[in-house]
């Protein structure tokens, strides 16, 4: 079955809390920032006012600029390609056929992090599917926050 965007993406404003998200990352996210969605493995798309993307990666915990504008960040996230690298699309089409399915407020945990030398799908690396379990976008990001080195 081919995946859906509420299989990649959670944008709903009624999933989770957008200023508790950007709040807890605010250091790395500085400036005026309009959300656009969160990935499921939980990295945070917002745009500046600049009008450029930017995503936020939890698993790394650094900043890249991913399009100059909101249109042709959309361009991007259309691409099958772009999808299979920025929102590892293949890993929760896998995911989805071993019976792991996030609910829609949902994000998928890795067990390790990346940050403490467990696989990073978006690198390339092969994720062991018993590793990754669905898990509340707030319990996650306060895990990777306090790996990363940011507040609790």
């Amino acid at each position: 079955m081919p995946l859906t965007w509420a299989d990649l993406i959670i944008d709903s404003p009624t999933a989770l809390d957008w200023n508790e998200v950007l709040g807890a990352w605010a250091p790395l996210l500085d400036g005026r920032i309009r959300p656009v969605f969160l990935d499921k493995l939980g990295c945070i798309y917002v745009e500046r006012d600049t009008g450029e993307v930017v995503m936020l990666d939890v698993l790394s915990g650094e900043v890249e600029t991913l399009a100059p504008s909101r249109d042709e960040f959309t361009k991007l996230v259309n691409n099958p390609g772009w999808q299979n690298v920025y929102l590892c699309a293949s890993l929760i089409a896998e995911l989805h056929a071993a019976g792991k399915k996030a609910a829609p407020e949902q994000c998928y945990s890795l067990a390790a992090h990346p940050a403490l030398g467990g696989p990073d799908p978006r690198a390339g690396d092969k994720v062991d599917l018993q590793t990754v379990k669905p898990m509340s976008v707030r319990v996650w990001h306060s895990i990777c926050r306090q790996i990363l080195g940011g507040p609790p």
